[in-house]
């Protein structure tokens, strides 16, 4: 079983396709960061986000993840 990973915007396909034979790969296909509550979300049904540093990640975010 596939660790689930969320990535917060779209990274180069050949990106995507090597991490993709590692984890099940969800991306955020828009060019705006998720919105907060989204982030909230899917920390709860996710392994690990890779997150770009205009995504707000904080305490209250971590403690909420699985």
């Amino acid at each position: 079983m596939k660790h689930k990973l969320f990535v917060t915007r779209e990274l180069f396909k050949d990106v995507i396709e090597k991490i993709s034979k590692y984890y099940e790969v969800e991306v955020w296909d828009r060019y705006t960061p998720p919105p907060y509550e989204t982030l909230i979300e899917k920390v709860k049904d996710v392994d690990a986000i890779v997150s770009l540093l205009t995504d707000k990640i904080d305490c209250n975010l971590i403690g909420k993840a699985k």
